[in-house]
């Protein structure tokens, strides 16, 4: 539950940072910040899911908890990853 817990923290980090530094001027120091932390988000993330498939001992009330908790950061770069695509076709 804590590493599932860790990734969700993490994806909220993320989309804290981006609110308040925007999308626009980023520092290369803010970049690998925020690319890091979303990719730790999201390594974190499927670990969750694999402990919330594989772990027999915990009741199933438990691993739902897990895995939704797990979801978050990977479907969100998902989706990050296709907003920036969609968004490139439109940069000057």
């Amino acid at each position: 539950m804590r590493i599932a817990a860790a990734s969700a923290a993490s994806f909220v980090i993320v989309v804290v940072a981006l609110r308040v530094r925007g999308a626009d001027d980023w520092s290369p120091a803010f970049a690998i910040f925020w690319f890091g932390l979303l990719g730790l988000a999201v390594i974190l993330g499927i670990t969750g899911l694999v402990i919330a498939i594989a772990s027999t001992g915990k009741r199933a009330g438990e691993r739902w908890a897990i895995a939704a908790l797990s979801l978050v950061a990977p479907v969100a770069a998902l989706f990050f990853a296709y907003v920036i695509s969609v968004l490139a076709d439109y940069a000057d």
